[in-house]
């Protein structure tokens, strides 16, 4: 998956600052859009996790809102990451769209695609990686996550 380093460099104690806001307070940005903090399965660093929702999400959004985000929230569907690369201090942004993997996955298996095996591994590669509107969306919600961190 394509990621893509952004304009935003942060000394380390300011990202354990945002960490520490978003542990705290997932509906941080207030809109809609969520985030969480996780991290990377093959370096266990800390990183953001960005959900969109019916009522903030990318344009021309597609897919469904399937998962659980919070307790008694909305379903949402994840985004994308931001984190931390530790020696330049650049935040670094990854586009995974799980549900536009899944909508493919769906239609494969329903036949409404005339696929392939190779042509639906191309297509699902496709669809996690996003299109620019996916990619502007999670760049500008960080933007609005230091925004709002920088108000409090």
């Amino acid at each position: 998956m394509e990621q893509e380093t952004s304009q935003w460099k942060l000394p380390d104690e300011e990202w354990r600052r945002i960490l520490t806001r978003v542990r705290k307070d997932p509906r941080l940005l207030g809109d809609g859009a969520y985030v969480r903090v996780g991290a990377d399965p093959e370096t266990n660093v800390e990183e953001l996790h960005f959900f969109a929702t019916p009522a903030n999400h990318p344009e021309g959004w597609r897919y469904a809102f399937q998962e659980q985000i919070s307790d008694g929230g909305p379903l949402g569907a994840f985004v994308g990451r931001a984190w931390r690369d530790a020696a330049s201090g650049a935040i670094e942004f990854e586009v995974i769209l799980y549900a536009g993997a899944q909508a493919v996955s769906a239609d494969y298996a329903g036949g409404a695609g005339d696929m392939d095996e190779m042509e639906f591994e191309q297509a699902v590669n496709r669809a996690l990686k996003g299109v620019p509107a996916d990619r502007r969306w999670l760049t500008e919600e960080y933007g609005r996550l230091i925004w709002v961190g920088a108000a409090h």
